[in-house]
């Protein structure tokens, strides 16, 4: 699992390096990133494409502790080793995503479509999550977020989501970055202190902090009768 990866790549890491880094305190692992709301036929959201890029540093970390040379160029049967690691982890892990319709959570069907590449020295994973009821997006809003509920992994939402399918002409999506407060930056304050087996005792405490993905789409005009 790559998850267990991280946590032995980081005390690893931390061994060899003399002086405290990222594993001091949460977050430990920084994640770049994408979504991508996906419509079907009649302009209702179907599922979300979510992508994960790991910085070059722990990409090479990662890749190696899957028995990868990080250095060589990418071994297409080994990716898709990994790559079919991950929907059983990415059911149970907040990183997976997570959407909001109308503000009510939305319940999404474990991941799909999994794919693993490795562009610019970066482990990219990506992959679909289908929501359960698809929901049309004219009638609400839809909020989507890529978070770890620990904060063990820190998300940051670096490119503007987009919107892929029929309809996708009709509708806007844009980031909302987390602003942070005096009562985040306490709570962050609070965060450093911790150590890397250490759990937060604030539930969900990784959503504070997360990026969000906003969907907002015109209602479509009815089709004429023929």
């Amino acid at each position: 699992m790559i998850r267990q990866g991280i946590l032995r790549v980081l005390a690893a890491s931390a061994a060899l390096s003399p002086v405290a880094g990222p594993a001091a305190a949460h977050p430990h692992v920084f994640v770049d990133a994408e979504i991508v709301f996906r419509l079907g036929e009649g302009g209702a959201l179907e599922a979300l494409r979510v992508t994960w890029a790991f910085d070059a540093f722990y990409s090479m970390l990662l890749l190696a502790e899957m028995g990868m040379d990080p250095v060589a160029a990418p071994d297409a049967a080994a990716l898709a080793a990994l790559a079919a690691l991950q929907p059983d982890w990415a059911r149970d892990f907040g990183g997976a995503g997570a959407a909001r319709y109308d503000e009510a959570e939305i319940a999404l069907a474990p991941a799909e479509a999994v794919s693993a590449e490795v562009a610019d020295g970066r482990l990219r994973i990506a992959f679909d999550r289908p929501l359960a009821a698809p929901v049309d997006p004219s009638a609400g809003a839809v909020l989507a977020e890529v978070y770890d509920p620990t904060f063990f992994v820190a998300y940051s939402m670096l490119e503007a989501p987009r919107v892929e399918g029929p309809g996708a002409e009709d509708c806007s999506a844009v980031l909302r970055p987390f602003a942070p407060n005096q009562e985040t930056d306490a709570l962050q304050s609070a965060l450093m202190a911790l150590g890397m087996d250490e759990t937060p005792e604030t539930p969900q405490v990784g959503r504070v902090f997360a990026d969000s993905a906003a969907l907002t789409c015109r209602a479509r005009a009815p089709r004429a009768a023929p």
